[in-house]
């Protein structure tokens, strides 16, 4: 519409060039916006609109009205539908499925499997008359399920590393002098496989420990064990691969997390006609959002572990 600039997604679309925080949204003349994120993002509802449960909407942003003015520049109503003296329903169903696509390109380059993205969106709607020309009723629901898994990298220690023999990448091999020897914890190698084939040294943590009798000796954290147990654990589920970009004490992982996402949205309208001049209606909306891990908050497993 005039006045309207989408510079990324349509949720970053900037009207007149005034901020976001200019935008005042409503469902049936109530506020539906996360107010706390106004100013950030405009478009971010509390309660969702249906779309087979608005009527129609409306976006004015200039020329407001007195009851509009004080709320924000740029107002964006939407109404929901009402029933009529006939009856009118119908059904939906929306349909994604990964076995359509193929996989991503750098999930091939990491051995990765195509991920799981998958998607129905089904519902119904029906409205008509309670009582001819006096009572109505409008019903909604929409139901949305998103079965689907997510790609992740992550850095993790090697497995001698988790059992305390950490490498590290030197210039070259130390020579020892006439007199020196090498310490019974450290080993030194001209080319390792770790460090892209150069020079690297290897130091036992537990015999270091032992030697110098720290902290009585060296003793592995249980709880340290149990996370680092649980890691090496997950590498049958996960692509490894050398991660010689940061440390030779490290691997990559990648691997697809599963996940699931379920959401309802139940719409309820009744309208009664009272008189020629005064009408009652009372309407139901509720959004109901449920994921297990939240990919959209960032609330992901570290490794796909028990």
């Amino acid at each position: 519409m005039p006045g309207a600039a989408t510079t990324g997604p349509a949720r970053q679309t900037s009207f007149n060039g005034l901020p976001k925080g200019s935008i005042n949204i409503t469902y049936d003349g109530i506020n539906a916006q996360d107010n706390l994120l106004k100013s950030s993002d405009g478009f971010f509802t509390i309660t969702r609109p249906s779309i087979d449960a608005v009527e129609e909407f409306t976006i004015s942003t200039a020329a407001n009205g007195a009851e509009e003015a004080a709320q924000g520049a740029v107002q964006i109503k939407m109404e929901t539908k009402r029933g009529g003296n006939a009856y009118h329903g119908g059904v939906w169903e929306y349909f994604r499925n990964d076995y359509l696509n193929a996989n991503y390109f750098f999930n091939n380059e990491a051995g990765v499997p195509r991920q799981k993205q998958r998607l129905n969106q089904y519902g119904f709607k029906i409205g008509g008359p309670i009582l001819k020309d006096k009572v109505f009723f409008f019903g909604d629901m929409d139901n949305y399920s998103n079965p689907q898994s997510r790609s992740f990298t992550r850095e993790i220690l090697t497995q001698d590393a988790a059992n305390g023999l950490f490498t590290y990448g030197v210039a070259s091999v130390p020579t020892p002098g006439a007199t020196d020897t090498w310490p019974n914890w450290t080993t030194c190698v001209a080319s390792s496989p770790r460090n892209n084939g150069k020079a690297a040294c290897t130091v036992d943590l537990a015999k270091f420990a032992a030697s110098k009798n720290v902290f009585g000796g060296f003793v592995f954290d249980p709880v340290i064990s149990t996370i680092l147990a649980n890691v090496e654990a997950a590498r049958g589920n996960s692509s490894i691969s050398t991660n010689t970009q940061f440390a030779p004490w490290l691997d990559n992982a990648a691997f697809n997390q599963p996940g699931t996402s379920t959401r309802h949205f139940p719409d309820v309208r009744f309208d009664w006609n009272a008189t020629k001049t005064h009408q009652l209606t009372l309407i139901y909306h509720y959004s109901h959002f449920n994921s297990s891990p939240d990919f959209l908050n960032n609330f992901n497993p570290f490794m796909p572990v028990a």
